[in-house]
């Protein structure tokens, strides 16, 4: 959390499934295995960390009716658009494969991760690969970021 006294830890509560980890995994270039070995033999200050420079933004995607009732069993379309790009990547949260195709089982579907020079060009490319994936009763928010981008350029 930003305050006006800087950042402030509320908790440490991040799955490997959440948006919050999701960002942080895109922009690790160095194999996990060894880096999860230090923390489990107690050696984690040894062990080297690269990661990207690049700026990380993740937008949840989630079905209508979340969280207290989502609809479920819609086709997802436009996943295929995303695969393979090394700066716009997709979780998979609440989906399953049938007949062949991907489909809604819950509320938070996906998680849209992407790669960005600065903070402004990730924000605009997750929403630039967001947009290329539909499904009927699709909702995300349209503001990710946007708070950490009013204090980056507000005038000092």
């Amino acid at each position: 959390m930003i305050t006006d006294k800087g950042p402030r830890v509320l908790e440490f509560n991040a799955r490997f499934g959440d948006p919050e980890t999701q960002v942080i995994m895109a922009r690790m270039r160095s194999d996990i295995v060894p880096i999860l070995q230090g923390v489990a033999e107690g050696h984690l200050k040894e062990t080297k960390i690269d990661w990207a420079k690049e700026a990380a933004v993740c937008v949840v995607v989630t079905a209508r009716g979340y969280p207290d009732a989502p609809e479920i069993g819609h086709e997802i379309k436009g996943l295929e658009k995303l695969q393979g790009q090394s700066d716009a990547m997709v979780f998979h949260a609440a989906t399953a494969k049938r007949d062949g195709k991907t489909i809604t089982v819950g509320g938070r579907v996906l998680g849209v991760t992407a790669l960005g020079a600065n903070l402004d060009a990730a924000v605009q490319r997750a929403y630039e690969a967001v947009k290329k994936i539909s499904f009927e009763g699709m909702h995300y928010r349209k503001d990710i970021g946007q708070k950490a981008l009013a204090r980056l350029h507000a005038p000092r």
